[in-house]
């Protein structure tokens, strides 16, 4: 017979998973609905945004426009009279409009258009730049162009992902968070600075290497110039030009993952259940599967699910520099812009495609996420009975109960049931100061602990003496070379006057590491006496002025060019000159000669007659073509040996000769000889004769400035909501994780340049609003994950018994226990918002008035400065980038090593 109780359990057991899964697809439902909702508002907003001055209108006029148009060249008018016409086609151009929701009030305009991104319901695009979508004037729909990049996007960047995540785990948790003190996780550990580089600036380094020096990688677009004739010869193609790319993505992200992954896995390989394990006889193998890699892996899949969410971001300038046909070459080929002879629109629909795109791609890997979460965490449990869908095993109740009565307790005496002593305020202050002076003795008494710590780390020395470096040069920026006076000077977009700069000359500093020197700039002025100044009288009583300069030449590479600038002084008649250069064999060249103006500038490229000297000299023919336009520049001939069959130069001494003739009383010249040279400055020139050790210098205090302020803003802002979030659960922990998730839809960075390229709002407040943003992101994800884990501890659970307030537990109990996860956090943050300008710069967003790194590493990418031998223009603010990075990483991770007595030298 079955009694009543074990029928009554049967039953129970039957309808469990059946409740179990009911509730499971409730959570799904809830969570689905929360993260719509979230999209909606993101979109919205990000359509509000594009829209605010009228630019979606636009692109919709455009489109019914061209609706227009078509239907007129259909024959769709042509049954309506030819003065009714015009009429009919404004009316059905209202009728569109209407239907299309361009005349509705802002608010519900705005949002019909969230409703038609959303449904990607966005219509057609009329193509009018070719390098944005195909030909000339073709029509395209907005979800075919979407859906040609995206999987070109998602074959680059998840390539990137799949091969970190099948080495990076494996590396982590088999090298590193075994052999501490072993020579390859040191390795890994120096290599870490490498990974806190955007893939863009590896991308830059790598193109220059493999693409451009030796030749051997492509470095633009997907495919080569010719098609290939079978499948498997186009999969070899763009393999080939995946390489760099994926290399760059690779670079980006794999050691700083394996860095924190260890780290994070060195935190739980010596747990008490750990060293039982080991104890009990298990293998390596088994305890690193079962009791480090398993209580880790929701961390571990948090930080890789958060690089995937925000990979596109990452790689939005990548794509741009090589011109990879992804989401993010098209999001700034569709985004508004000036060129030199005209003003793009831009296609706001395709924005907002974009935008929308990767926002349902964030809602469903957070909702993967959640659900993974109960797959892997053990502690995690389906609820039936309550609302909430999981219920963490605790005895959080009851210890809280527990609390509320120890602190009633202590309020009053046990004795006499009155009230507890209370001091009085003198009391109250000499007790304040007696706990401040103890406090501040234990600060100085830590900070001198920690320094000595500090000198004995080679790595943090090193780490400290660059931002020392960089700290110096920031104050020679401000002190030095004040704004008002260099600044804007350099800021001119032109030079006017007279030309003592070459025109992108590289440092002088690369003679020394040539055999022979590239010329410098040499000036000869009469003024100062270098030039010899005669005056003899003529028979009419007027004067000749006759002017001789010894020039000794003595390299091999021809001067950028020779300019001759001349004063004088007269009335009514100017004076006549005219030039004789003698070379070091004993031939002379005469230039064209000249009436002389009161101020004036010769150009011996222009003065000499280029197709005579070709005609009398056969060997001058083989290497000049006086037909071509871009021959080589006529005062070549001052310099040339005449006999050589290539462009050589005689190095000498060369005579210059000039006599000037006079026809006033009182006249008088004055001549100044500049030789532009191809080398300048300790940092070069830019294509505006621009010295560009003023950018480089300026572009430090705000390198350093963001860097610093804004790593240490984000991750204590992101630490505190964390660790709050978890501890109090919730409503509060929901209510974090979805403004987090909220602003995590909307892409930071892409918005941005969306803004700056509608509005022209000033590049500050753009950062400004990036870093505080920046806090409310990934790392609450993070550092959310990791305390998940510190949360369940013993310690926790003690210190909530005797009665610790929640601050105290947060801040002195948990948010210490992470410090180690902490760290490699800043390490990357601190360098990735230095880079942050620079990545924006690159997209030509950037304060005009302020000559930054940003700005140079703009200027010589759209000048094509890798590409034209001036690979100084791009490397030299990249140098001092990787720098940056370099000194902050190497210092935080020295920190580490001294915070966490786990990773110490044994």
């Amino acid at each position: 017979m079955v009694s009543g109780a074990e029928k009554s359990l049967s039953s129970q057991a039957e309808i469990r998973p059946v409740t179990e899964w009911f509730a499971l697809a409730l959570y799904i439902l809830r969570r689905s609905l929360m993260i719509a909702v979230t999209i909606v508002i993101g979109v919205f907003l990000t359509v509000w945004i594009a829209n605010k001055d009228g630019q979606i209108d636009l692109g919709v006029r455009r489109q019914i426009d061209r609706i227009v148009i078509s239907l007129r060249y259909s024959g769709y008018f042509d049954d309506v009279p030819e003065e009714e016409r015009e009429k009919a086609r404004e009316d059905k151009f209202q009728s569109l409009a209407d239907e299309a929701g361009l005349n509705l009030p802002p608010f519900q305009k705005n949002l019909k258009w969230t409703f038609n991104a959303l449904r990607y319901d966005w219509g057609t695009v009329l193509n009018n730049d070719v390098s944005a979508f195909g030909g000339f004037y073709d029509r395209f729909q907005v979800n075919e162009i979407l859906q040609s990049h995206f999987p070109n996007t998602l074959l680059l960047v998840g390539t990137a992902d799949f091969l970190i995540f099948l080495i990076g785990i494996p590396l982590a948790l088999n090298l590193s968070s075994r052999k501490v003190d072993h020579w390859v996780d040191r390795l890994f550990s120096i290599l870490t600075p490498l990974s806190s580089i955007p893939s863009w600036v590896h991308g830059i380094f790598l193109a220059a290497i493999f693409a451009i020096q030796l030749g051997i990688l492509p470095f633009s677009g997907k495919y080569d110039n010719l098609p290939a004739e079978t499948w498997l010869e186009n999969m070899l193609i763009v393999a080939k030009h995946m390489v760099l790319p994926v290399l760059s993505i690779l670079m980006g992200l794999f050691f700083q993952l394996v860095y924190t992954w260890r780290t994070f896995f060195l935190i739980y390989s010596e747990e008490d259940y750990v060293d039982l394990a080991i104890a009990k006889g298990l293998t390596r193998r088994n305890v690193e599967k079962r009791y480090i890699f398993r209580p880790t892996l929701p961390y571990i899949l948090t930080s890789f699910a958060l690089t995937l969410v925000g990979f596109w971001q990452m790689t939005i300038a990548l794509e741009y520099f090589f011109n990879w046909p992804g989401l993010g070459t098209l999001y700034i080929n569709s985004l508004p812009r000036f060129t030199p002879d005209s003003y793009y629109p831009g296609e706001m629909s395709i924005v907002i495609g974009i935008v929308v795109t990767f926002a349902f791609l964030l809602g469903l890997i957070v909702l993967l996420l959640d659900l993974i979460y109960v797959w892997i965490d053990p502690r995690l449990r389906i609820n039936t009975r309550r609302r909430g869908l999981f219920s963490v095993r605790t005895k959080r109740k009851r210890l809280k109960r527990g609390w509320k009565k120890e602190k009633q307790s202590q309020v009053f005496s046990s004795a006499s049931g009155k009230v507890a002593t209370r001091f009085s305020a003198l009391e109250r202050l000499r007790m304040f100061v007696r706990n401040g002076a103890a406090a501040v003795k234990r600060s100085n008494q830590t900070l001198k602990e920690l320094t000595q710590e500090i000198l004995r780390e080679p790595l943090a020395l090193v780490g400290l003496v660059i931002i020392l470096a960089l700290v110096m040069g920031s104050l020679y920026a401000v002190v030095g070379l004040p704004y008002v006076k260099i600044g804007e000077e350099w800021g001119r977009s032109g030079i006017t006057g007279k030309i003592y700069t070459p025109k992108n000359a590289p440092p002088v500093w690369v003679n020394w590491f040539r055999k022979n020197d590239l010329p410098q700039t040499e000036i000869y002025s009469s003024q100062d006496g270098v030039i010899s100044k005669t005056n003899s009288e003529r028979e009419d009583g007027f004067q000749n002025i006759n002017f001789t300069l010894s020039l000794d030449y003595p390299y091999q590479e021809f001067p950028q060019d020779v300019l001759l600038y001349i004063e004088s002084q007269y009335d009514e008649k100017f004076p006549f000159m005219s030039i004789s250069w003698i070379t070091p064999d004993g031939r002379e060249i005469n230039p064209s000669s000249v009436g002389i103006t009161k101020e004036m500038t010769y150009s011996f490229s222009e003065n000499i007659q280029l197709r005579k000297f070709v005609r009398q000299n056969e060997s001058l023919g083989k290497w000049i073509d006086v037909d071509d336009q871009n021959r080589v520049p006529a005062f070549y001939i001052m310099f040339a040996d005449p006999v050589a069959d290539k462009p050589l130069v005689l190095p000498g001494t060369y005579q210059l000769e000039i006599k000037v003739m006079t026809f006033e009383d009182d006249c008088d010249v004055d001549i100044e000889l500049v030789s532009l040279g191809r080398v300048s400055g300790w940092a070069g020139t830019d294509h505006l004769r621009r010295d560009l050790i003023v950018p480089l210098f300026w572009g430090l205090p705000f390198a350093l400035g963001f860097g610093l302020l804004g790593a240490t803003i984000t991750s204590l802002i992101a630490l505190i909501v964390a660790a709050a979030g978890v501890w109090f659960g919730g409503w509060v922990d929901n209510l974090l994780q979805r403004l987090t998730e909220a602003n995590m839809i909307l892409p930071v960075l892409a918005v941005s340049i969306l803004v700056f390229a509608l509005y022209n709002i000033n590049l500050w407040i753009i950062l400004a609003v990036v870093i505080f943003l920046q806090a409310f992101s990934s790392p609450v994800k993070s550092f959310r994950a990791a305390f998940m884990q510190v949360k369940e501890s013993p310690y926790i659970e003690g210190a909530r018994a005797y009665g610790a307030s929640n601050s105290r537990i947060i801040l002195r109990y948990m948010v210490p226990r992470i410090y180690p996860v902490l760290i490699p956090q800043m390490v990357t943050l601190i360098p990735s918002l230095v880079f942050l300008e620079a990545t924006l710069g690159i997209f030509n967003v950037f304060d005009p008035r302020y000559p930054t790194w940003g700005r140079i590493i703009y200027g010589a990418i759209v000048n094509n400065a890798l590409w034209s031998g001036y690979h100084y223009w791009v490397l030299e603010p990249l140098v001092l980038l990787l720098l940056t990075a370099l000194g902050f990483s190497l210092f935080g991770f020295a920190l580490e090593r001294i915070l966490n007595p786990r990773l110490q030298i044994r």
